[in-house]
């Protein structure tokens, strides 16, 4: 059954760069099995109307095809966002364990309208507000944690997570001041990150 659809207007927004520091604690690349640190700068993507289309015509489609009501609200700026609403039974299928089902669907769609746009496009997707809630709490929690590794100098340390969580974390440690540090540790797509004060860095 088709259901209503919710669009956005089309917005065009050019982002500012922004530099994605994976790793704040420089010193800590001497320690073993330590995440070296790496600066990226992101490229500015700029979305055409065929880029647009595009991607509402494959989500849609892809949406269509598992047979549930929906309802999509769409952003076209540095990202094509697709927010997806769905009925409680079909939220679980689309997000996954811990939103590897949401992962899975951004690689799907990106793949798909990359090719049918022949160019890069990027893509970002939720089901249901489970990331915007996800990265909520992870952004608390990283805040109380942070505070209590300054008032006690104990470090501490987070369960493995992937690059989106992490980045979460890294940026709310740092807004807490230059007194603590963060890095990351492990191997592959799942790291843990560690949490210490500015001056046990080196430690």
């Amino acid at each position: 059954m088709r259901s209503r659809r919710t669009r956005t207007r089309y917005q065009r927004v050019v982002p500012k760069p922004d530099i994605i520091i994976e790793e704040s604690a420089p010193q800590a690349a001497a320690v073993q099995n330590l995440e070296p640190s790496r600066r990226r700068e992101r490229r500015t993507y700029e979305p055409t109307e065929q880029d647009n289309t595009v991607f509402r015509k494959v989500v849609e489609e892809f949406l269509d095809s598992l047979e549930v009501e929906y309802e999509v609200k769409y952003t076209h700026e540095d990202y094509q966002r697709a927010a997806i609403d769905v009925g409680e039974d079909s939220a679980g299928l689309l997000i996954g364990k811990r939103g590897s089902g949401i992962d899975a669907l951004e690689t799907l769609i990106s793949r798909m309208v990359s090719h049918q746009c022949e160019h890069a496009v990027p893509v970002q997707a939720d089901v249901n507000e489970y990331r915007k809630r996800r990265e909520e709490e992870l952004r608390e929690d990283a805040l109380v944690r942070g505070k209590r590794v300054l008032e006690t100098g104990e470090e501490d340390e987070f369960q493995p997570m992937g690059a989106r969580d992490r980045r979460v974390v890294h940026l709310a440690v740092k807004s807490l001041g230059e007194e603590l540090v963060t890095y990351s540790v492990g191997h592959g797509g799942e790291k843990s990150i560690v949490v210490r004060r500015n001056d046990q860095a080196g430690e």
